[in-house]
C-alpha cells in the first residue's frame, strides 16, 4: 500500500500520462480536419513555367496525383525553381500525402511533437517538475500562430514543426560539443552534420537567423572554433544558402518587395502588424523588464549562457522585417522567445507555491 502511494506521490508519473494524453489530444485533431488548399496541391506533381503557377493556374501546372518517389523528386526539383527552395520540407509533405498516406502522417507528426517538447524541456526547463512540460506543452498548443492549425497541417507542420524540431536538436547537439569537448558520444558526432544540413535546408526564417547567429556568435568567440563545431555549423550553412538562394526564393523576395521602396515599406509595415499579434514575444519582453527591476544578474547570466538564442532572436526580428507573408511566417521569431521566457522563469518553477492549483488551471 504504501508502495503504491509513492508512486502516486511521483511527479514522473503525472508528466507521463500527461504526455500520454498530449499525444492522444493530438492526434484527434490531426486526423479530424479538412484537407485545404495546398494540403491539396501539393498531393499532385509540380509541373510549372514560371513562379507561383501551382496557385495561380493549377489546372495547367499540376500534372496528374504523386505516387512514386520520381514523382516526388521531378515535384521538388520543379519546386525549386518555381516555388521557394524548401526541398526537404515539401519533400515530406509529398511523400506522405501522396505514397505513405495522410494517417501515416498525422501519427508521425505527434511523435515529432512530443519528441520536440521532451526535448525541449529537457534543455531548457527543470525536467522533474510537472509544471515546467505543463508551462512548454501549453505554450506549444496555445501560444504559437495559428494554434488551430500550425502544428496539425500536412502543410504547415513540415515547413514549421520539422525546421523548429531540427533548430533544437541542433541548439542541443552544439551545446554537447561545446561543454563536453573530447567526450561527445559518436552518435552525436555522426548525426551532427545531418542534423545541420537539416536545420539549413527545411525553412530560411529558421535558418537565416540561426545561421547567422552561429556566425556572429563565433567571429566573437574565434578561438572556441574546431573541428567538431563544424561538423554541424558547414551543412547548416550549406543547407541554409540552398534554400534561401533557390530560384524560387529569390522569386519570391524580389515579388514581396525587392529593391523596389514601396513595396518594401508594404512588408515593413505588415511585418509591424504580424509582430502586434504575437504573444511569447511580448511575454519575452514583459519577463526582461520585471527581471531589469528585480533581477538584472539573472538576466545578464541568462543572456550571456543563451547568446546564440538572443542573436537568432534579433537575427530573425531583421529578417521578418523584409520577409514575411503572414504572422505564421513569424513562428521562429515565437520560438527563440520562448526558449528565452523559459529559460528565465525555469529557476523559479521550484519556488512557486501552489503549483497543484496552478498545474491543474494550466492542464
Amino acid at each position: 500500500m504504501k508502495q503504491l502511494k509513492d508512486i502516486f506521490k511521483n511527479p514522473k508519473l503525472y508528466i507521463i500520462l500527461f504526455l500520454l494524453f498530449t499525444g492522444v489530444f493530438f492526434y484527434l485533431r490531426s486526423v479530424n480536419r479538412e484537407l485545404f488548399c495546398d494540403e491539396i496541391i501539393y498531393g499532385y506533381k509540380l509541373n510549372a513555367t514560371k513562379y507561383g503557377e501551382y496557385w495561380s493556374s493549377p489546372q495547367t501546372s499540376l500534372a496528374g496525383e504523386i505516387k512514386t518517389f520520381e514523382d516526388v523528386i521531378s515535384s521538388q526539383y520543379n519546386h525549386y525553381l518555381y516555388g521557394n527552395g524548401r526541398s526537404i520540407s515539401h519533400s515530406i509533405e509529398q511523400v506522405f500525402t501522396g505514397i505513405i498516406g495522410v494517417n501515416a502522417f498525422y501519427l508521425f507528426n505527434t511523435f515529432l511533437f512530443l519528441a520536440t517538447i521532451i526535448l525541449f524541456v529537457r534543455k531548457y526547463m527543470l525536467r522533474h517538475q510537472y509544471l515546467s512540460w505543463l508551462i512548454v506543452i501549453v505554450a506549444f498548443l496555445y501560444l504559437f500562430p495559428y494554434p488551430s492549425k500550425l502544428w496539425y497541417s500536412i502543410n504547415l507542420a513540415p515547413n514549421y514543426l520539422f525546421p523548429l524540431s531540427m533548430a533544437l536538436l541542433l541548439f542541443y547537439q552544439s551545446d554537447m560539443i561545446k561543454e563536453k569537448n573530447n567526450n561527445v558520444s559518436k552518435i552525436v558526432l555522426f548525426t551532427a552534420p545531418i542534423v545541420g544540413l537539416l536545420a539549413g535546408w527545411s525553412n530560411e526564417a529558421f535558418a537565416v537567423p540561426i545561421s547567422g547567429a552561429f556566425l556572429v556568435y563565433y567571429i566573437l568567440r574565434f578561438r572556441k572554433i574546431n573541428h567538431r563545431v563544424l561538423l554541424s555549423l558547414i551543412p547548416l550553412w550549406i543547407g541554409t544558402a540552398l534554400v534561401s538562394f533557390s530560384p524560387g526564393t529569390i522569386e519570391r523576395f524580389m515579388r514581396n518587395g525587392g529593391n523596389d521602396e514601396a513595396k518594401l515599406l508594404e512588408v515593413a509595415i505588415q511585418a509591424g502588424e504580424n509582430l502586434l499579434q504575437l504573444k511569447i514575444f511580448w511575454l519575452l519582453i514583459i519577463a526582461v523588464i520585471i527581471f531589469i527591476i528585480y533581477d538584472r544578474r539573472s538576466l545578464v547570466e541568462a543572456m550571456k549562457k543563451n547568446m546564440v538564442i538572443v542573436f537568432s532572436l534579433i537575427v530573425a526580428l531583421l529578417f521578418g522585417i523584409v520577409a514575411n507573408t503572414a504572422v505564421h511566417s513569424f513562428t521562429a521569431i515565437e520560438f527563440f522567445a520562448l526558449i528565452l521566457v523559459c529559460v528565465l522563469v525555469a529557476p523559479y518553477v521550484v519556488k512557486i507555491k501552489y503549483k497543484k492549483i496552478i498545474g491543474i488551471i494550466l492542464t
